[in-house]
């Protein structure tokens, strides 16, 4: 990956709708839920930073540190720069949060001694905020928890963290190696991997808890409806509801009893068996019966699980989840937009773009009913940064969503991965609560645009209508690298590439867009708007975003329309192109017949020799296409003659290779 920046992510994660991750796994005291009884759970050592002066740590936690400060407790949100900050809450433990500019070569925060004498099945749990983030592209931060059974003279590592950047996070570590131990310690380990020169993000804990969990014991932590928007849910009648639990217990939950309402009305039970959810794992289930009775308006849903096991959950303080969501008067698929931002002076794009590029044209992006609508964004980096398709329109989305090294690309307004089939049908298993249509003409020498855009939902907020003309394939041989075919270009977005704002959607109203502009064709420089062939070879990709989120609520592909209304009768042939020209593997040339006519189109080269022909067949009157391979021709120049029984016209071709 060729960078611009630094600094890169790698980010692997799952959004999970209405999720508040901090605080989320709420450590309550056995004598105020007053269970503790009746239940067979042990603490041995909890800690939230709630009752420490900032920037105190507690009296009994120390540390081991090569930084300046070290461990702190701080609140809110901190460590923002580019957008990467811990998400705001309470107080928390924290080291280096990256405008410290500390040396964290190795530092780590160590729990007061603690014994398991008489514990068996003990978890340590705890959230922490990690970014994993890199140095010139290799990941060199690191987080891991150790461990020490003889108070803390020598340390096992017995869990190394993933990074997110967008949320907190949850982890749970058995113990049983350690059963009836005493004299433990825990420690958090941070590394930044290159001493003092990286000044990289840090990280931060908060909701330490040693104990035996009870049994059967259950959470609802995720209600999972459509999404509208990051921050929003959507849905209409039929829609299937899911939710996601975890089991806070001590052994393996086999089967729940679950019942979710709308606004407080009557309850739909379901019973799911044949479970296997071990101790702190995770599962997702979905209700059969889809919602109902859903207008056009704002509704709460709450989810229950009502017995675990067959019987009462241990700590049923957490068994209930409410989410609001935005009801719709109808839903509809939601195809998935790929935003790539490339370049022909980087070779890693040219890498990624020798698999990347033929899966997309296997699987029909930009092809109307595909599923896949693909945009392309040409950067000028890295040196020498020439690349002639850059432009102020492109500049704007990479400005939109930070990008700072390529390739990158993004799905549907997320952050993308392998670009691979798995990617493609998770990002085509969306809903949508809004439909795209318009058309797309192509005059003489003007595009003329047309979009409707009408939602099914009634809100409020921040969002965009971006339209924009992308080319659907071109050559060009002046790049650094191997890649000399381009596809899905981006050459030109209406108005601009900041888009159109939206304050509001009303349901079934539509939003209407217009626009004209002059196109020119070939002479290609940076920061202009030129097709490199014909518009005829483009589409209009149309796109809602939340700017709040950043997630695509819809997109559209509409095709390129050539009006043959206006006939020019002094010839039986008019509106030729030719495109893609220059051509390596094929060209199409197009034309309009005034008339329903007999058709001989014939390649000719320099000194007018035929090098390939189609023979004379019938065609109707207006708007024909006839694709021509060229992969056998020489480079060159060529010319393309079409020829009726009453006219004939030609058209000038260059083969390159």
């Amino acid at each position: 990956m060729e960078n611009k920046r630094v600094y890169t992510l790698f980010l692997n994660f799952t959004f999970l709708t209405n999720l508040n991750m901090k605080k989320l796994f709420t450590l309550i005291a056995a004598a105020t839920i007053g269970i503790q009884a009746q239940s067979t759970a042990q603490t041995v050592l909890t800690e939230d930073f709630e009752s420490v002066a900032i920037p105190a740590l507690p009296a009994t936690w120390t540390q081991m540190t090569k930084a300046t400060t070290g461990w702190k407790s701080n609140s809110g949100a901190l460590a923002s720069t580019n957008g990467w900050a811990i998400p705001a809450t309470t107080k928390y433990a924290v080291v280096d949060e990256w405008n410290n500019n500390e040396d964290n070569d190795s530092t780590m925060l160590i729990s007061p001694a603690f014994s398991l004498t008489g514990v068996t099945g003990a978890y340590l749990t705890f959230d922490y905020y990690f970014v994993l983030a890199s140095y010139g592209g290799n990941p060199v931060e690191k987080a891991e928890v150790w461990i020490s059974d003889d108070g803390g003279t020598t340390w096992t590592s017995i869990k190394t963290l993933t990074g997110d950047p967008t949320e907190w996070q949850f982890s749970a570590i058995s113990l049983a190696a350690y059963d009836n131990k005493p004299n433990l310690k825990v420690g958090f380990y941070y590394n930044d991997g290159k001493g003092g020169t990286n000044k990289l993000i840090g990280m931060a804990v908060d909701n330490i808890k040693i104990a035996k969990p009870s049994n059967n014991d259950v959470s609802v932590d995720v209600v999972t409806l459509p999404k509208l928007s990051q921050t929003e849910m959507a849905a209409a009648n039929g829609t299937i509801l899911k939710f996601t639990v975890m089991n806070k217990g001590g052994n393996a939950i086999t089967s729940i009893d679950a019942q979710y309402k709308v606004d407080g009305g009557t309850a739909v039970t379901q019973t799911f068996s044949s479970l296997n959810i071990a101790p702190f794992a995770t599962a997702t289930f979905t209700f059969t019966t889809a919602l109902s009775g859903i207008s056009v308006s704002t509704h709460t849903i709450e989810v229950e699980a009502t017995q675990v096991n067959g019987g009462a959950d241990a700590n049923p303080g957490d068994n209930k989840k409410s989410a609001n969501f935005i009801g719709a008067s109808q839903s509809t698929a939601r195809p998935c937009l790929i935003e790539e931002f490339s370049s022909s002076t980087c070779a890693p794009c040219a890498s990624f773009n020798a698999t990347f590029d033929p899966f997309m044209e296997t699987i029909g992006a930009n092809v109307p009913g595909s599923g896949v609508n693909l945009i392309k964004y040409q950067m000028n980096w890295p040196p020498p940064g020439t690349d002639p398709s850059y432009n102020g329109h492109g500049i704007s989305r990479q400005g939109y969503y930070g990008v700072n090294s390529i390739p990158d690309h993004f799905v549907n307004g997320m952050q993308g991965g392998n670009g691979d089939q798995a990617e493609v049908d998770e990002c085509k298993s969306g809903t949508a609560f809004m439909n795209i249509d318009g058309t797309y003409t192509i005059t003489n020498d003007s595009l003329k645009i047309n979009v409707n855009v009408t939602p099914f939902i009634t809100t409020t907020g921040t969002y965009k209508v971006y339209i924009a003309a992308v080319e659907k394939d071109y050559y060009y041989n002046g790049g650094t690298t191997s890649q000399k075919h381009y596809i899905q270009i981006m050459r030109m977005m209406f108005p601009s590439g900041a888009g159109n704002t939206i304050s509001s959607w009303s349901d079934n109203s539509a939003q209407n867009f217009n626009f004209a502009a002059k196109f020119d064709i070939g002479n290609n420089k940076q920061k202009d708007y030129h097709f490199w062939t014909h518009p005829k070879n483009s589409v209009l990709v149309v796109f809602v975003q939340s700017d709040a989120s950043k997630d695509i609520l819809q997109s559209k592909v509409i095709e390129a329309q050539w009006p043959t209304n206006v006939k020019d009768f002094s010839n039986g042939i008019n509106h030729t192109m030719v495109y893609p020209n220059p051509a390596q593997d094929f060209t199409t040339v197009a034309f309009n017949l005034n008339n329903a006519d007999k058709v001989q189109v014939q390649v000719l080269d320099a000194i007018g020799r035929v090098v390939y022909a189609v023979a004379s067949q019938q065609m109707a009157a207006g708007l024909n296409e006839v694709r021509i391979p060229t992969a056998s021709l020489s480079t060159g120049a060529y010319t393309i003659k079409i020829q009726s029984d009453n006219a004939i016209a030609t058209e000038r071709l260059s083969v390159v290779k």
